[in-house]
């Protein structure tokens, strides 16, 4: 897929519909050819009117399916989380059977009604072809169904570009993760929200000359195994594991903090084992709240246990997270 069409393509599948099988029904019911019709005309408009209706009513499946082919793995692993891959490849696939069995009905009793001359016989045939085509359609109604959920989904999800430079926010719960999103993306005044069932992944932009830099602020990443991580949590160690950049984790060493420190020195062993490869930095937040003394053990603590670099700040305070911030993309981008 090219980049350019990779930026948007989550503003694409705004464009798809997917009908249920309801629908579908309804569409036909509310087109089909009046009665005063004589019996040939109106048996071959009948059926081609339900052909061309599941035709065109089941189209929205093959540009999805054209669309999830090209995805990126960072999507998709957002979609196996309430997806099972093997479901959706097996709806697409009664969707695309429907597609072609409807339209041999449709070409084999147009050929038959073309040749019978007796109107109860040519009632009969039109019967029997719309009732095999909508038979065909019914067995695709949880397929339909399940493929309309997924572009639900789809729709919710952040435009999040993996080809694009990206700064990850991770740490604990009310560490200041978004108040540090918030501080350093107000230079372009693009933060929007996507819920992902009770929480929410934020995106948010800096611009740094003529390139935006994405900031992506997750939800908060507690101290236990991926495999027991609620949905929330392992989005978020989703969204390190598989963008292109480099990870913030903002410690809290406040009293009041949602976990000890102990607990947010394994999360960044964990982080860090996830992904070993991408470059993290560490954010000691909070500094205006703590004695210098405690600061300084944090720091020390910290030194013992990582290998990256460690920064001071009080993130609450605008000037100093975009210091952080100009500090941290120095770090993954120099300059030449």
């Amino acid at each position: 897929m090219d980049k350019a069409y990779e930026t948007s393509q989550l503003d694409y599948i705004k464009s798809i519909h997917i009908p249920l099988y309801d629908e579908i029904i309804q569409k036909i019911k509310s087109r089909y050819p009046k009665k005063t019709r004589k019996v040939y005309e109106r048996e071959l408009k009948s059926i081609e009117l339900v052909y061309n209706i599941l035709n065109s009513k089941t189209l929205p499946i093959i540009r999805l399916e054209r669309f999830l082919k090209n995805l990126h793995v960072f999507y998709w692993s957002l979609i196996e989380i309430g997806f099972d891959r093997k479901t959706i490849e097996n709806s697409i696939r009664c969707i695309k059977k429907l597609r072609l069995m409807a339209k041999r009905f449709w070409v084999y009793y147009r050929n038959i009604i073309v040749t019978e001359e007796n109107p109860r016989i040519i009632r009969k045939i039109g019967n029997e072809a719309r009732g095999r085509m909508l038979s065909q359609a019914k067995k695709c109604s949880k397929s339909l169904e399940y493929l309309k959920n997924l572009v639900i989904f789809l729709e919710n999800l952040p435009s999040i570009d993996p080809y694009k430079k990206t700064i990850v926010i991770a740490g604990s719960p009310n560490a200041g993760k978004s108040t540090f999103v918030n501080n350093v993306s107000s230079a372009k005044p693009e933060i929007a929200a996507y819920p992902f069932t009770t929480k929410k992944i934020i995106l948010g932009h800096y611009k740094e000359g003529q390139e935006p830099i994405q900031i992506i602020d997750t939800p908060g990443i507690l101290d236990r195994p991926f495999a027991e991580m609620n949905n929330i949590e392992r989005m978020a160690v989703l969204a390190l594991k598989f963008l292109t950049g480099l990870v913030v984790f903002i410690v809290d060493p406040s009293p009041f903090s949602f976990m000890n420190m102990e607990s947010q020195f394994k999360v960044i062993k964990q982080i860090e084992g996830i992904m070993p490869e991408k470059p993290l930095v560490v954010v000691i937040n909070k500094v205006d709240t703590l004695e210098k003394s405690k600061i300084d053990q944090v720091e020390k603590e910290l030194r013992k246990r990582v290998q990256h670099d460690i920064y001071r700040a009080s993130l609450i305070n605008k000037e100093e997270s975009l210091k952080i911030l100009i500090e941290v993309i120095k770090k993954l981008y120099p300059s030449p």
